[in-house]
């Protein structure tokens, strides 16, 4: 991954040239949900498909944060989503038209651990930040009842000159079975911090999946009603849990009294 060669050495540059803001020792405690996206890989010989760049089901995920230095945060939690697709089906485009059907299809469920590195760089009194983040999701799938679900439309038909035309398909989804998926994950995004710590930020982030999760063989038949003639092909769609997202979350900073004493009389 390229962008992980220049966002560890940002992290490491920044932390050198701006000043302490954070409180070091301090927890965070937070929610954050939003809009996602998968990204899956596949052909497109002879239809105009759209299959995972449509808005997605909203995860959600609440998350514990330690400030450990300056402005460097370690961050963990639970994250609870689902890998749900909309497959848009266009006709074949002889003619310029774009009838198609569209619906969402639920491939698994999954839950999520975070395990994140973050660095804030305050840019307005320290109630303004920009911030970077990377870091590695386990990716646990839960494929109990996602077959029943992926139900496609089973037709199209269409007109093209005087002829009629179907067109039928039904994918067909291979789960590998991975137990476990390893997601690696970049963002960068822009927070503002409240006077009583109750911090908004918004983040646009990219995940990077490691193992092939599901194969979708795609059989479809186009017939000509008119004529009797029918062509066949198959195509093939591979999805590794990659996915885009972008969130709002809140959070809340605090500090254990014990650690906050201990300070004191060090003083």
């Amino acid at each position: 991954m390229k962008i992980l060669n220049y966002l560890f050495p940002a992290l490491i540059f920044l932390s050198s040239i701006q000043p302490l803001s954070a409180q070091k020792n301090s927890w965070t405690l937070g929610v954050y949900s939003g809009i996602r996206s998968e990204v899956l890989q596949g052909s497109k010989d002879y239809r105009k498909y759209v299959f995972g760049n449509r808005l997605s089901t909203p995860p959600i995920e609440i998350h514990v944060s330690y400030c450990i230095d300056s402005n460097f945060y370690v961050t963990s939690g639970l994250a609870y989503t689902e890998t749900k697709p909309k497959w848009d089906f266009f006709a074949i485009d002889w003619n310029g038209g774009e009838k198609y059907r569209e619906k969402t299809h639920l491939l698994y469920r999954s839950i999520q651990i975070p395990m994140q590195l973050r660095y804030d760089l305050p840019i307005y009194k320290n109630d303004l930040f920009l911030f970077i983040k990377a870091g590695l999701n386990l990716d646990f799938p839960i494929y109990s009842g996602q077959s029943k679900r992926f139900v496609p439309d089973k037709e199209i038909e269409f007109t093209y000159i005087n002829d009629d035309y179907t067109l039928s398909y039904k994918p067909q989804p291979l789960y590998s079975g991975n137990k476990i998926n390893f997601l690696i994950n970049t963002g960068i995004g822009i927070a503002y911090q409240l006077p009583c710590k109750i911090r908004f930020a918004l983040t646009g982030e990219y995940y990077t999946g490691t193992r092939n999760m599901t194969d979708i063989n795609i059989p479809y038949t186009l017939t000509n009603k008119t004529t009797g003639a029918v062509l066949k092909y198959n195509e093939r769609l591979l999805y590794r849990g990659d996915y885009w997202m972008v969130g709002l979350g809140i959070s809340y900073t605090f500090k254990i009294k014990e650690k906050e004493e201990k300070e004191e009389e060090i003083k």
